[in-house]
């Protein structure tokens, strides 16, 4: 499902940043524009560090990804922290279906 949610991803980002053309000069937006980008770059190679287990962001994708129905209503309403971001991001890998590559480049956006 990654390739429908990468493009979707990227192309929202740059909506985004439409929404202040008329809020901001013409220079500002293109600097927004390359920020964009850098930011997506560097995105992109914390996949590459993370993918394998390098990092928390995986474990949380990964448990996510595995979790139940019932395991997501305990660690959203019962737990807090790390086990509300399980939760949390049971939305994305669990119902949506998105890959680490699609989640990754999802959080970013925030």
């Amino acid at each position: 499902m990654d390739f429908l949610y990468t493009p979707l991803i990227i192309f929202f980002g740059f909506v985004f940043i439409r929404f202040f053309r008329y809020r901001l000069p013409k220079k500002d937006i293109s600097i927004l524009n390359k920020l964009w980008v850098f930011h997506l770059m560097l995105t992109i190679a914390f996949y590459f560090f993370t993918r394998d287990g390098g990092g928390d962001a995986w474990k949380y994708w990964l448990v996510s990804n595995q979790m139940s129905a019932s395991d997501f209503w305990f660690y959203l309403i019962a737990d807090k922290g790390t086990y509300f971001i399980y939760a949390f991001n049971f939305l994305f890998a669990g119902v949506l279906g998105m890959g680490f590559f699609a989640n990754t480049l999802l959080f970013s956006f925030f």
